[in-house]
């Protein structure tokens, strides 16, 4: 468990949609066809003492969920990106740094709203993003990262675990739902954050130490769902419905590996 710096940082939760999928995307061995779900899909904006940082982008396009057999997607005003920061009384433009955790769709969407902003994807998930394992080759494929005016120019790597992106603000390596996907933790008064992307889709991930059903390497997405455990205070899942529109701090807390709190959806 971490303690929080000085000059802390806060978090707030973005809903950008509500998607309505097979439970068994979001846990590791559940048995697939037995229970359709909604779920919010959530980014997380870190406001610091003179830097906004963006994790993750959402979805643009809810058709497209659909088209491709994604399951379906609803977004009401304050779920698009631009309604959303609009809301909170920002502007794409207030944005400097955007981080995607990694590339599928429901991630990076709208990135392009943000090209004054730097922007941080995993040195591994760049090359997954070109050569998909077959499984996953359609999340990545409307390629919405690269959306104009944006270039493969517009993405800086990160290579290093624990990358330090402004004092308060980390980038660690979580691979297994992705070869590079990652997190970030934030220092706030309330302890460490970790805004988790889909290396955590809901509490039962950790609960039965089974990650979310969508993996690249098994045996990694367990080690990470660890590594968010020992690295964080309190976690924003990517999918969890226990968490309100515009939420900011109070995020639920990392249980311990006997907890037992409540299930998935």
């Amino acid at each position: 468990m971490t303690q929080p710096k000085a000059g802390s940082c806060s978090v707030t939760a973005i809903r950008v949609g509500t998607l309505t999928v097979d439970k068994a995307n979001l846990l590791y061995g559940e048995p697939r066809g037995r229970e359709v779900v909604d779920v919010p899909v959530w980014c997380g904006l870190i406001k610091t003492e003179d830097t906004y940082i963006l994790v993750d982008t959402g979805i643009r396009d809810p058709s497209w969920v659909a088209d491709n057999n994604l399951g379906s997607c609803h977004q009401g005003a304050l779920d698009t990106m631009t309604g959303a920061l609009g809301h909170l009384g920002l502007t794409c433009a207030d944005i400097q740094v955007v981080i995607n955790s990694h590339l599928h769709f429901d991630h990076c969407a709208n990135n392009y709203l943000f090209p004054q902003a730097t922007f941080l994807v995993g040195d591994k998930e760049w090359g997954a993003s070109r050569q998909p394992v077959e499984d996953q080759a359609v999340l990545y494929s409307a390629k919405e990262w690269l959306l104009e005016p944006l270039t493969e120019s517009s993405y800086t790597l990160v290579e290093e675990d624990q990358f330090e992106v402004v004092p308060g603000v980390r980038v660690m390596k979580t691979p297994g739902h992705t070869p590079g996907h990652q997190v970030v933790l934030v220092d706030t008064g309330e302890g460490t954050i970790s805004i988790a992307g889909d290396a955590v889709n809901c509490n039962e991930n950790f609960l039965r130490d089974r990650p979310g059903g969508i993996v690249w390497d098994l045996e990694l997405a367990i080690a990470s769902l660890e590594k968010i455990r020992e690295h964080s205070d309190s976690v924003l899942m990517a999918h969890d419905v226990r968490i309100a529109d515009f939420q900011e701090g109070n995020f639920p807390s990392v249980p311990g590996p006997t907890e037992v709190t409540g299930g998935c959806c």
